[in-house]
């Protein structure tokens, strides 16, 4: 297999070096590494065309003539690179010498359309952290188990659990994922190829810690050591329409072509679901005790455990109707959901993205 790189760099100077001195150290090197540098200001361009002038495979240095953000400056270099299988890289990681070899075992299966991978979350020193990159999103045992026995398109539709920085995917999705959405607030690059990639294929999962994912006060995009905070929930909701719609809308697209498998119509219907749940949530806003039979129609259909948060999700919508603490049979019903939404909570063996201490993407998708 050819095996390309599509590295994507912005004012790296302070830690590219070191990254490109991990990429050197595999014991697989690539076949290619595209560098695409998104105006940076500093040093970068130069480490860059200092470490194509030496590298033993072919290093491509693309600058650009305008800031076009991390999103697009990834589509490009997805787009020039000429491989069978492209790994996305960040600029400030550090990768272990066996990360290109075991990711690319994974492409043997010829239906595995993405790959990804854990890591040892380190400090801007590199000094370990003590937590893993799957703690950090809540990838938890049960959506490794659901993602491994075909239920990953389900899973990434509501969460984003997939950081590019471990993210390997098989370039025959390309014609798929391309163009990548720029407008999505709460899904990116990444999440958007590996949403798009389980919807194609079979998603392996390496539980492995294959790279240092470093972080430190410049990054752009990450994991976050703080408790995870949303807007109002009908301005949270609004944003998880956008990749929704933008999901339902490609996979239309691919439905149309006549290439399109036999589980993206089921696909298409999960997310027009989902979206149906949002769009009847987002019209609770703003809220009325009139709303309140809308309101009970969405839990006790199992709505808002399918498509949303359970409980934690009802109890949100429920306690901003207008006017409930003057009704005292909203006062009671709150009451009781807010109690069993604790019990739920208590008892789940999923851990809340919200704990205080934990690491979480700044990119939740579910409200």
């Amino acid at each position: 297999m050819f095996l390309s790189i599509a590295l994507c760099t912005y004012n790296g100077s302070l830690y590219l070096q070191e990254q490109l001195k991990s990429i050197v150290a595999q014991s697989r090197l690539p076949d290619e590494l595209v560098i695409c540098d998104d105006c940076s200001g500093d040093d970068t361009v130069k480490v860059a065309l200092d470490f194509a002038a030496s590298a033993p495979f072919t290093v491509h240095v693309i600058e650009s003539a305008r800031n076009v953000g991390v999103v697009k400056n990834f589509e490009k270099a997805i787009v020039l690179c000429r491989g069978d299988i492209i790994v996305l890289c960040d600029q400030d990681d550090v990768w272990l010498p066996r990360k290109l070899a075991l990711l690319e075992a994974e492409f043997v299966n010829p239906n595995t359309t993405i790959a990804f991978s854990n890591a040892d979350v380190v400090g801007a020193d590199l000094r370990p952290l003590g937590v893993r990159l799957w703690d950090c999103v809540s990838l938890t045992q049960d959506k490794q188990k659901r993602m491994q026995t075909d239920g990953a398109f389900a899973v990434l539709q509501r969460d984003s659990l997939v950081t590019g920085a471990a993210l390997a995917f098989r370039a025959t999705i390309k014609p798929v994922i391309l163009p990548i959405p720029n407008e999505m607030r709460l899904m990116v690059h990444d999440g958007w190829i590996a949403t798009i990639g389980a919807a194609l294929g079979k998603v392996a999962l390496v539980d492995q810690p294959l790279f240092h994912y470093r972080r430190h006060s410049k990054q752009h995009i990450g994991v976050q050591p703080t408790r995870s905070t949303s807007p109002l929930p009908s301005a949270h909701l609004l944003d998880s329409l956008r990749p929704l719609n933008a999901l339902r809308d490609r996979l239309l697209l691919l439905e149309a072509s006549g290439t399109s498998g036999p589980r993206i119509p089921q696909y298409i219907e999960l997310l027009t679901e989902r979206i149906r749940h949002i769009e009847t949530r987002i019209g609770l806003a703003p809220p009325k005790l009139s709303q309140i039979p809308t309101w009970m129609k969405e839990l006790t259909s199992g709505r808002y455990h399918q498509y949303s948060n359970g409980w934690r999700s009802a109890v949100k919508d429920l306690i901003t109707v207008r006017g409930y603490k003057n009704s005292p049979f909203i006062f009671r019903l709150s009451t009781v959901v807010i109690k069993r939404s604790a019990h739920t909570n208590m008892q789940s063996r999923q851990p809340d993205n919200a704990h205080s201490g934990e690491f979480v993407r700044s990119d939740a998708m579910v409200n």
